[in-house]
């Protein structure tokens, strides 16, 4: 069971965090998977032309928000061209996931070759297919799985990845296409096993969810974010060891034991990594003011940033929030499923500014001069960072070289 603080970590800005208080008291059903999975389909669906700025006042974070205009504005059918599915799923979904960024320049391919002799990436594949019998694809319970390409950072490694059912996918399943008020620009499958890491004695919970987009009735194609922040040391290059054994879709009905659409099976994949330290920077703070608050470190990454933050206050019940500006005082878009992790990616992060601030005051007030229908009149006085400063309880400015 988390704790408060790793409840507002992991769910901070995905639905109604206002919403989190008193969580940890609640008691655990036995049910509680179905549950989760029933309340994030009704979050999921809501009436969409309240505006982006309903919806973010309403608890969800920027990145929410963003995507919602995606959504209201999606009609292109680009998406669909008819280029080969294995190794450009990155190409075509980079900039429709929760982490956005250029990864089709700086991943590998996993260019395996089939029994057949035709390689995978190679062009030849037609719309919606996959190799069979490749290193990287493994078919299981008429479900195949084929990896792609990967992409390894100190943050998390990415994986570019498809599903292909023998059977067509259900439609209560395909958010973008049957949901019109979907708040996302990505379906999200989870992903469920066990995974080991090279460097690690011990083999580690697989629980991670792939964002990605239809391609056709029997195909799914994504991007797999394996994150790495939790582990204290991890080396340039390494063996990722994936078993998987479930996969789990939430379903637009929600609701009761029918819920999920869930996929047992085995799909087994092991990937040597190698780490990309091209515009990576970790940058050692271990400051705290005279409440126990500060920051140890924050690790910048081509794409995404890490909030390292420090409490040391000695009351576990009290929450912090770090809000994040760039170098042009630009409030910075969540990235991935945590809190402290941020986007870097169309940002100048030649320098940023970080502010603590109290968690029940940021949620109650501070996010609202934001969010408020007459934002833009009032930062001709008061800009947002500016409103922040004055509530922070620390603030610390950060230069980065690269």
């Amino acid at each position: 069971m988390y704790n408060k603080k790793e409840q507002k970590n992991h769910l901070e800005y995905l639905e109604h965090p206002e919403q989190l208080e008193g969580f940890d008291a609640i008691p655990v059903p036995e049910d509680l998977d179905g549950r989760i999975e029933a309340g994030i389909a009704d979050g999921k669906c809501r009436r969409r032309r309240r505006t982006i700025k309903k919806a973010a006042k309403a608890g969800m974070g920027m990145a929410a928000a963003v995507a919602l205009a995606s959504v209201l504005c999606m009609s292109n059918p680009s998406f669909a061209a008819k280029m080969p599915l294995i190794g450009h799923i990155f190409e075509r979904l980079e900039t429709r996931t929760s982490v956005k960024g250029d990864f089709s320049k700086v991943a590998e391919s996993l260019t395996e070759q089939t029994t057949e002799g035709t390689s995978v990436g190679n062009g030849r594949e037609t719309e919606g297919t996959v190799p069979e019998n490749a290193a990287y694809t493994k078919t299981s319970n008429g479900i195949t799985m084929t990896l792609s390409e990967v992409y390894y950072n100190q943050n998390a490694i990415y994986i570019a990845m498809s599903l292909h059912s023998e059977e067509p996918f259900p439609e209560n399943v395909k958010w973008l296409k049957n949901c019109e008020d979907y708040i996302l620009d990505y379906e999200a499958v989870a992903i469920e096993g066990n995974q080991k890491f090279s460097y690690r004695d011990k083999n580690d919970v697989l629980f991670d969810y792939m964002e990605g987009s239809f391609v056709d009735d029997n195909t799914i194609a994504g991007i797999l974010r394996i994150d790495l922040r939790e582990q204290s040391v991890v080396p340039d290059t390494f063996r990722y060891d994936m078993d998987i054994a479930r996969i789990r879709f939430s379903c637009i009905d929600g609701g009761g034991e029918d819920s999920s659409y869930i996929l047992e099976g085995n799909w087994n994949f092991q990937l040597d990594v190698t780490l990309d330290t091209e515009d990576t920077q970790t940058v050692e703070i271990n400051e705290v003011n005279e409440d126990g608050i500060g920051l140890e470190k924050v690790v910048k990454t081509r794409y995404e940033m890490n909030i390292y933050t420090i409490d040391e206050d000695g009351d576990p019940d009290k929450l912090y929030f770090a809000e994040v500006f760039d170098a042009n005082g630009e409030k910075m878009d969540y990235a991935g499923n945590y809190a402290d992790n941020r986007q870097t990616y169309g940002y100048d992060t030649s320098k940023v500014n970080i502010y603590i601030c109290d968690y029940d005051e940021y949620m109650n007030e501070l996010k609202g001069y934001y969010w408020s229908d007459d934002y833009e009149e009032k930062k001709k006085t008061k800009t947002y960072e500016q409103y922040i400063a004055e509530h922070a309880l620390y603030q610390k400015e950060i230069v980065f070289d690269r």
